[in-house]
Protein backbone atom coordinates (compact mmCIF):
# COMPACT_ATOMS: atom_id res chain seq x y z
CA UNK A 1 0.00 0.00 0.00
CA UNK A 2 1.27 3.50 -0.85
CA UNK A 3 0.01 6.86 0.34
CA UNK A 4 -0.40 9.65 -2.19
CA UNK A 5 -1.78 13.16 -1.93
CA UNK A 6 -5.04 13.93 -3.69
CA UNK A 7 -3.29 16.55 -5.82
CA UNK A 8 -0.93 13.83 -7.13
CA UNK A 9 -3.94 11.92 -8.41
CA UNK A 10 -4.64 14.76 -10.86
CA UNK A 11 -1.13 14.98 -12.28
CA UNK A 12 1.03 11.93 -11.57
CA UNK A 13 -1.00 9.00 -10.26
CA UNK A 14 -4.36 9.14 -11.99
CA UNK A 15 -6.14 6.18 -13.64
CA UNK A 16 -3.75 4.22 -15.83
CA UNK A 17 -0.65 5.18 -13.83
CA UNK A 18 1.60 2.50 -12.35
CA UNK A 19 2.21 3.05 -8.66
CA UNK A 20 5.27 1.47 -7.05
CA UNK A 21 4.46 -0.13 -3.68
CA UNK A 22 6.34 -2.20 -1.15
CA UNK A 23 4.66 -5.33 -2.55
CA UNK A 24 5.36 -4.48 -6.16
CA UNK A 25 3.81 -2.25 -8.83
CA UNK A 26 0.05 -1.66 -9.02
CA UNK A 27 -2.02 0.02 -11.70
CA UNK A 28 -4.57 2.62 -10.63
CA UNK A 29 -8.04 1.80 -12.05
CA UNK A 30 -10.67 4.29 -13.09
CA UNK A 31 -12.66 5.93 -10.31
CA UNK A 32 -15.83 3.91 -10.94
CA UNK A 33 -13.89 0.66 -10.38
CA UNK A 34 -11.85 1.84 -7.40
CA UNK A 35 -14.59 1.36 -4.76
CA UNK A 36 -13.50 4.67 -3.25
CA UNK A 37 -17.15 5.77 -3.03
CA UNK A 38 -18.49 2.38 -1.93
CA UNK A 39 -20.96 2.87 0.91
CA UNK A 40 -20.72 6.65 0.55
CA UNK A 41 -22.92 9.26 -1.12
CA UNK A 42 -21.24 10.41 -4.30
CA UNK A 43 -23.00 13.79 -4.20
CA UNK A 44 -21.19 14.58 -0.95
CA UNK A 45 -18.00 14.85 -3.01
CA UNK A 46 -19.37 16.84 -5.95
CA UNK A 47 -17.46 19.89 -7.17
CA UNK A 48 -19.99 22.39 -8.43
CA UNK A 49 -19.15 24.12 -11.68
CA UNK A 50 -21.15 24.71 -14.84
CA UNK A 51 -18.63 26.19 -17.26
CA UNK A 52 -16.09 23.35 -17.35
CA UNK A 53 -18.51 20.37 -17.48
CA UNK A 54 -20.82 21.87 -20.10
CA UNK A 55 -18.02 23.36 -22.20
CA UNK A 56 -15.20 20.81 -22.23
CA UNK A 57 -16.36 17.68 -20.38
CA UNK A 58 -19.47 17.03 -22.44
CA UNK A 59 -21.85 17.41 -19.50
CA UNK A 60 -19.94 15.08 -17.16
CA UNK A 61 -19.82 16.04 -13.49
CA UNK A 62 -16.73 16.67 -11.37
CA UNK A 63 -15.97 14.82 -8.15
CA UNK A 64 -13.20 15.17 -5.61
CA UNK A 65 -11.50 12.23 -4.00
CA UNK A 66 -12.15 11.71 -0.28
CA UNK A 67 -9.24 11.54 2.11
CA UNK A 68 -8.89 8.93 4.85
CA UNK A 69 -9.52 11.56 7.50
CA UNK A 70 -12.65 12.80 5.74
CA UNK A 71 -14.24 9.33 5.68
CA UNK A 72 -12.93 8.57 9.19
CA UNK A 73 -10.64 5.76 8.16
CA UNK A 74 -7.14 5.14 9.57
CA UNK A 75 -4.28 6.50 7.46
CA UNK A 76 -2.91 2.98 7.01
CA UNK A 77 -6.13 1.67 5.46
CA UNK A 78 -6.46 1.71 1.68
CA UNK A 79 -9.67 3.30 0.39
CA UNK A 80 -8.77 3.24 -3.33
CA UNK A 81 -8.42 -0.26 -4.78
CA UNK A 82 -5.59 -1.01 -7.22
CA UNK A 83 -4.66 -3.96 -9.43
CA UNK A 84 -1.45 -5.95 -9.78
CA UNK A 85 0.40 -4.99 -12.98
CA UNK A 86 2.43 -6.12 -14.84
CA UNK A 87 1.75 -9.85 -14.47
CA UNK A 88 5.14 -11.17 -15.59
CA UNK A 89 7.92 -11.52 -13.01
CA UNK A 90 11.68 -12.01 -13.06
CA UNK A 91 13.43 -14.21 -10.52
CA UNK A 92 16.97 -12.80 -10.30
CA UNK A 93 18.15 -15.86 -8.36
CA UNK A 94 17.38 -18.39 -11.08
CA UNK A 95 17.18 -15.92 -14.00
CA UNK A 96 13.66 -17.06 -14.80
CA UNK A 97 11.01 -14.92 -16.50
CA UNK A 98 7.65 -16.33 -15.43
CA UNK A 99 3.97 -15.51 -15.03
CA UNK A 100 2.02 -16.71 -12.02
CA UNK A 101 -1.45 -18.07 -12.83
CA UNK A 102 -2.34 -20.54 -10.10
CA UNK A 103 -3.55 -19.59 -6.65
CA UNK A 104 -0.99 -21.79 -4.95
CA UNK A 105 2.12 -21.26 -2.83
CA UNK A 106 4.52 -21.28 -5.79
CA UNK A 107 6.02 -18.11 -7.28
CA UNK A 108 9.17 -18.77 -9.34
CA UNK A 109 8.96 -22.28 -10.82
CA UNK A 110 12.47 -23.09 -9.55
CA UNK A 111 12.21 -21.49 -6.09
CA UNK A 112 11.02 -23.48 -3.04
CA UNK A 113 7.30 -23.20 -2.26
CA UNK A 114 6.26 -20.37 0.05
CA UNK A 115 4.17 -20.75 3.25
CA UNK A 116 0.84 -19.80 1.61
CA UNK A 117 -0.71 -18.46 -1.62
CA UNK A 118 -0.74 -14.87 -0.33
CA UNK A 119 3.03 -14.97 0.22
CA UNK A 120 3.48 -16.44 -3.26
CA UNK A 121 1.45 -13.66 -4.91
CA UNK A 122 3.40 -11.04 -2.95
CA UNK A 123 6.69 -12.57 -4.08
CA UNK A 124 5.58 -12.59 -7.71
CA UNK A 125 4.46 -8.95 -7.41
CA UNK A 126 7.75 -7.90 -5.83
CA UNK A 127 9.62 -9.57 -8.71
CA UNK A 128 7.48 -7.86 -11.38
CA UNK A 129 9.34 -7.26 -14.65
CA UNK A 130 10.11 -3.62 -15.33
CA UNK A 131 9.02 -3.71 -19.00
CA UNK A 132 5.52 -3.19 -20.40
CA UNK A 133 3.99 -2.61 -23.84
CA UNK A 134 2.16 0.60 -24.84
CA UNK A 135 0.83 2.32 -27.95
CA UNK A 136 0.09 5.99 -28.86
CA UNK A 137 -3.68 5.39 -28.40
CA UNK A 138 -3.21 4.84 -24.68
CA UNK A 139 -3.35 1.05 -24.60
CA UNK A 140 -1.16 -0.71 -22.07
CA UNK A 141 -0.38 -4.39 -21.58
CA UNK A 142 2.21 -6.96 -20.60
CA UNK A 143 4.83 -7.79 -23.17
CA UNK A 144 3.92 -11.07 -24.86
CA UNK A 145 7.30 -12.55 -23.95
CA UNK A 146 6.59 -16.00 -25.33
CA UNK A 147 5.28 -14.70 -28.67
CA UNK A 148 8.12 -12.27 -29.37
CA UNK A 149 10.43 -15.28 -29.72
CA UNK A 150 10.50 -16.98 -33.13
CA UNK A 151 10.26 -20.55 -31.87
CA UNK A 152 11.88 -23.46 -33.67
CA UNK A 153 9.01 -25.82 -32.85
CA UNK A 154 5.29 -25.32 -33.61
CA UNK A 155 2.94 -24.69 -30.69
CA UNK A 156 5.85 -24.01 -28.33
CA UNK A 157 4.30 -22.45 -25.22
CA UNK A 158 6.63 -22.76 -22.20
CA UNK A 159 5.59 -21.88 -18.64
CA UNK A 160 8.70 -19.74 -18.19
CA UNK A 161 11.63 -18.29 -20.15
CA UNK A 162 15.35 -18.10 -19.44
CA UNK A 163 16.76 -14.63 -18.81
CA UNK A 164 20.37 -14.69 -19.98
CA UNK A 165 22.84 -11.89 -19.41
CA UNK A 166 22.71 -8.61 -17.49
CA UNK A 167 23.47 -4.92 -17.76
CA UNK A 168 22.62 -3.16 -21.03
CA UNK A 169 19.60 -4.39 -22.96
CA UNK A 170 21.77 -5.51 -25.87
CA UNK A 171 23.56 -7.88 -23.49
CA UNK A 172 20.35 -9.71 -22.50
CA UNK A 173 18.80 -12.62 -24.38
CA UNK A 174 15.43 -14.23 -23.64
CA UNK A 175 15.45 -17.95 -24.40
CA UNK A 176 12.75 -20.58 -24.69
CA UNK A 177 13.71 -23.56 -22.50
CA UNK A 178 12.03 -26.02 -24.89
CA UNK A 179 13.29 -25.18 -28.37
CA UNK A 180 16.20 -22.95 -27.24
CA UNK A 181 15.12 -20.18 -29.62
CA UNK A 182 15.89 -16.69 -28.30
CA UNK A 183 15.56 -12.98 -28.94
CA UNK A 184 17.82 -10.13 -27.92
CA UNK A 185 16.10 -7.72 -25.54
CA UNK A 186 17.78 -4.69 -27.11
CA UNK A 187 16.43 -5.69 -30.51
CA UNK A 188 12.93 -6.31 -29.10
CA UNK A 189 13.03 -2.96 -27.31
CA UNK A 190 13.85 -1.05 -30.48
CA UNK A 191 11.17 -2.43 -32.81
CA UNK A 192 7.38 -2.17 -33.11
CA UNK A 193 4.95 -4.84 -31.92
CA UNK A 194 1.21 -5.42 -32.44
CA UNK A 195 -1.03 -3.65 -29.93
CA UNK A 196 -3.46 -5.73 -27.89
CA UNK A 197 -5.89 -2.82 -27.39
CA UNK A 198 -5.96 -3.38 -23.64
CA UNK A 199 -7.02 -0.83 -21.04
CA UNK A 200 -5.99 -2.33 -17.67
CA UNK A 201 -7.36 0.69 -15.81
CA UNK A 202 -10.87 -0.26 -17.01
CA UNK A 203 -10.66 -3.76 -15.51
CA UNK A 204 -12.25 -4.74 -12.21
CA UNK A 205 -9.44 -5.09 -9.62
CA UNK A 206 -11.28 -8.02 -8.03
CA UNK A 207 -11.30 -10.19 -11.21
CA UNK A 208 -8.88 -11.37 -13.87
CA UNK A 209 -11.11 -10.29 -16.77
CA UNK A 210 -9.34 -8.06 -19.30
CA UNK A 211 -10.73 -5.25 -21.44
CA UNK A 212 -9.58 -5.15 -25.07
CA UNK A 213 -10.56 -3.28 -28.21
CA UNK A 214 -9.34 -3.32 -31.79
CA UNK A 215 -6.27 -1.17 -32.34
CA UNK A 216 -4.23 -0.68 -35.52
CA UNK A 217 -1.45 1.27 -33.80
CA UNK A 218 2.00 -0.20 -33.26
CA UNK A 219 3.09 -0.75 -29.68
CA UNK A 220 6.56 -0.33 -28.20
CA UNK A 221 8.25 -1.91 -25.21
CA UNK A 222 8.84 0.66 -22.48
CA UNK A 223 10.01 0.65 -18.90
CA UNK A 224 7.06 0.85 -16.53
CA UNK A 225 8.56 3.88 -14.77
CA UNK A 226 9.18 5.88 -17.95
CA UNK A 227 7.98 9.48 -17.79
CA UNK A 228 6.43 9.23 -21.27
CA UNK A 229 4.39 6.12 -20.47
CA UNK A 230 1.51 8.21 -19.10
CA UNK A 231 0.95 11.91 -19.75
CA UNK A 232 -2.18 13.36 -18.17
CA UNK A 233 -4.47 15.95 -19.74
CA UNK A 234 -5.47 18.51 -17.12
CA UNK A 235 -8.50 20.74 -17.68
CA UNK A 236 -8.81 23.80 -15.45
CA UNK A 237 -11.40 26.51 -14.90
CA UNK A 238 -11.81 29.52 -12.62
CA UNK A 239 -15.03 30.34 -10.83
CA UNK A 240 -15.78 33.90 -11.89
CA UNK A 241 -18.48 36.45 -10.93
CA UNK A 242 -21.37 36.34 -10.56
CA UNK A 243 -21.40 32.64 -9.72
CA UNK A 244 -18.39 32.72 -7.38
CA UNK A 245 -20.02 32.86 -3.94
CA UNK A 246 -20.62 30.04 -1.50
CA UNK A 247 -24.38 30.33 -2.10
CA UNK A 248 -23.88 29.91 -5.85
CA UNK A 249 -21.75 26.81 -5.20
CA UNK A 250 -24.44 25.31 -2.99
CA UNK A 251 -27.19 25.96 -5.53
CA UNK A 252 -25.07 24.54 -8.37
CA UNK A 253 -25.07 20.99 -7.02
CA UNK A 254 -26.67 18.64 -9.52
CA UNK A 255 -29.64 17.76 -7.30
CA UNK A 256 -30.57 21.43 -6.73
CA UNK A 257 -29.73 22.57 -10.22
CA UNK A 258 -32.47 20.37 -11.64
CA UNK A 259 -35.05 22.27 -9.52
CA UNK A 260 -34.13 25.73 -10.79
CA UNK A 261 -36.31 25.37 -13.89
CA UNK A 262 -38.58 27.23 -13.64
CA UNK A 263 -36.99 29.81 -11.36
CA UNK A 264 -38.34 29.81 -7.77
CA UNK A 265 -40.49 32.78 -6.81
CA UNK A 266 -40.19 32.61 -3.01
CA UNK A 267 -37.73 31.39 -0.43
CA UNK A 268 -40.30 29.32 1.45
CA UNK A 269 -41.43 27.36 -1.62
CA UNK A 270 -37.83 26.80 -2.65
CA UNK A 271 -36.84 25.49 0.80
CA UNK A 272 -39.86 23.16 0.78
CA UNK A 273 -38.46 21.60 -2.39
CA UNK A 274 -35.03 21.28 -0.81
CA UNK A 275 -36.50 19.56 2.23
CA UNK A 276 -37.98 16.98 -0.14
CA UNK A 277 -34.49 16.42 -1.60
CA UNK A 278 -33.13 15.97 1.90
CA UNK A 279 -35.70 13.26 2.64
CA UNK A 280 -34.64 11.46 -0.54
CA UNK A 281 -30.99 11.58 0.51
CA UNK A 282 -30.05 13.93 -2.34
CA UNK A 283 -29.16 16.82 -0.06
CA UNK A 284 -27.44 16.96 3.30
CA UNK A 285 -28.97 18.71 6.28
CA UNK A 286 -25.86 20.89 6.58
CA UNK A 287 -26.31 22.21 3.03
CA UNK A 288 -29.98 22.92 3.71
CA UNK A 289 -29.10 24.88 6.84
CA UNK A 290 -26.47 26.91 4.99
CA UNK A 291 -28.90 27.85 2.22
CA UNK A 292 -31.60 28.71 4.77
CA UNK A 293 -29.22 31.26 6.32
CA UNK A 294 -29.41 33.49 3.26
CA UNK A 295 -32.13 36.04 2.63
CA UNK A 296 -34.85 35.60 0.03
CA UNK A 297 -33.28 38.28 -2.15
CA UNK A 298 -29.91 36.55 -2.05
CA UNK A 299 -31.37 33.12 -2.84
CA UNK A 300 -33.61 34.25 -5.70
CA UNK A 301 -30.84 36.41 -7.13
CA UNK A 302 -28.33 33.55 -7.02
CA UNK A 303 -30.82 31.19 -8.69
CA UNK A 304 -31.30 33.71 -11.51
CA UNK A 305 -27.52 34.13 -11.87
CA UNK A 306 -27.04 30.39 -12.27
CA UNK A 307 -29.85 29.85 -14.76
CA UNK A 308 -29.00 32.92 -16.84
CA UNK A 309 -25.23 32.46 -16.69
CA UNK A 310 -23.45 32.63 -20.04
CA UNK A 311 -21.86 29.27 -20.82
CA UNK A 312 -18.86 29.65 -23.18
CA UNK A 313 -19.01 27.68 -26.40
CA UNK A 314 -15.36 26.61 -26.42
CA UNK A 315 -12.17 26.69 -24.37
CA UNK A 316 -11.05 29.98 -25.93
CA UNK A 317 -14.21 31.80 -24.85
CA UNK A 318 -13.87 30.32 -21.37
CA UNK A 319 -10.31 31.66 -21.01
CA UNK A 320 -11.42 35.03 -22.34
CA UNK A 321 -14.15 35.28 -19.71
CA UNK A 322 -11.69 34.37 -16.97
CA UNK A 323 -9.15 36.93 -18.17
CA UNK A 324 -11.70 39.76 -18.27
CA UNK A 325 -12.99 38.81 -14.81
CA UNK A 326 -9.46 38.91 -13.35
CA UNK A 327 -8.72 42.18 -15.11
CA UNK A 328 -11.94 43.74 -13.83
CA UNK A 329 -11.21 42.63 -10.26
CA UNK A 330 -7.66 43.99 -10.48
CA UNK A 331 -9.01 47.34 -11.65
CA UNK A 332 -12.19 47.81 -9.62
CA UNK A 333 -11.84 45.40 -6.71
CA UNK A 334 -14.16 42.57 -5.64
CA UNK A 335 -16.69 42.46 -2.80
CA UNK A 336 -16.11 40.01 0.05
CA UNK A 337 -17.36 36.46 -0.43
CA UNK A 338 -19.36 35.35 2.59
CA UNK A 339 -17.58 32.61 4.62
CA UNK A 340 -19.11 29.22 5.35
CA UNK A 341 -19.15 29.86 9.10
CA UNK A 342 -20.12 33.13 10.84
CA UNK A 343 -17.12 34.96 12.23
CA UNK A 344 -14.63 33.53 9.71
CA UNK A 345 -12.82 35.90 7.35
CA UNK A 346 -14.19 36.29 3.82
CA UNK A 347 -13.32 33.48 1.44
CA UNK A 348 -12.17 36.03 -1.12
CA UNK A 349 -11.98 39.82 -1.17
CA UNK A 350 -10.19 42.59 -3.06
CA UNK A 351 -9.93 45.87 -1.13
CA UNK A 352 -9.55 48.85 -3.47
CA UNK A 353 -7.42 51.83 -2.43
CA UNK A 354 -6.10 54.78 -4.43
CA UNK A 355 -2.89 53.09 -5.54
CA UNK A 356 -3.06 49.54 -4.22
CA UNK A 357 -5.52 46.68 -4.17
CA UNK A 358 -4.93 43.84 -1.74
CA UNK A 359 -6.66 40.54 -2.44
CA UNK A 360 -6.79 38.00 0.34
CA UNK A 361 -7.86 34.42 0.17
CA UNK A 362 -7.85 32.20 3.22
CA UNK A 363 -7.97 28.44 3.52
CA UNK A 364 -7.97 26.04 6.45
CA UNK A 365 -4.26 25.35 6.02
CA UNK A 366 -3.00 27.84 3.44
CA UNK A 367 -3.10 31.55 2.77
CA UNK A 368 -2.52 33.35 -0.47
CA UNK A 369 -2.10 37.10 -0.91
CA UNK A 370 -2.39 38.79 -4.27
CA UNK A 371 -1.13 42.39 -4.46
CA UNK A 372 -2.48 44.15 -7.50
CA UNK A 373 -1.51 47.66 -8.54
CA UNK A 374 -4.50 49.62 -9.74
CA UNK A 375 -4.30 51.23 -13.14
CA UNK A 376 -3.81 55.01 -13.03
CA UNK A 377 -4.32 57.60 -15.73
CA UNK A 378 -0.95 59.10 -14.89
CA UNK A 379 0.90 55.78 -14.89
CA UNK A 380 3.60 55.47 -17.49
CA UNK A 381 2.40 51.99 -18.27
CA UNK A 382 -1.41 51.69 -18.20
CA UNK A 383 -1.42 47.87 -18.02
CA UNK A 384 -2.16 46.46 -14.59
CA UNK A 385 0.21 43.90 -13.09
CA UNK A 386 -0.51 41.11 -10.60
CA UNK A 387 2.04 39.86 -8.12
CA UNK A 388 1.22 36.63 -6.28
CA UNK A 389 2.69 36.01 -2.85
CA UNK A 390 2.29 32.66 -1.10
CA UNK A 391 2.47 32.60 2.67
Amino acid sequence: MSQIRRSQFITTYGPGAILEGKNGPRIIPSVQLSQVYAGRKVLDFEITDQRLPRNILGGAGILRLPSNAEVREPEIKEIYKTKRFPAWSLCTRHHILYRKYQNDNQACPKCPPLPNPSAAWNRASQQAIRFVRACPSGHLDDVEWVKIIHHKQPHCNPDYLNWQGSGALRNIDIECPHCLASINLGLAYSRDWPCSGRFPELEDPTTNLQQHENCSEKARILQRGAANLRICEVQTALTIPKCDTNLHNLLSTSSILARLHPLPTSKSDFLDGLQFLEKQGLLTHTMLEQISGYSETEILGACADIVQAKIPKNAYEMRQDEFHALKDAATHGHPPVKPNRPGDPPLFEILRTIDLCVAKRTHSKSRWVWRTKAMSKSASCPAAWIESVTA
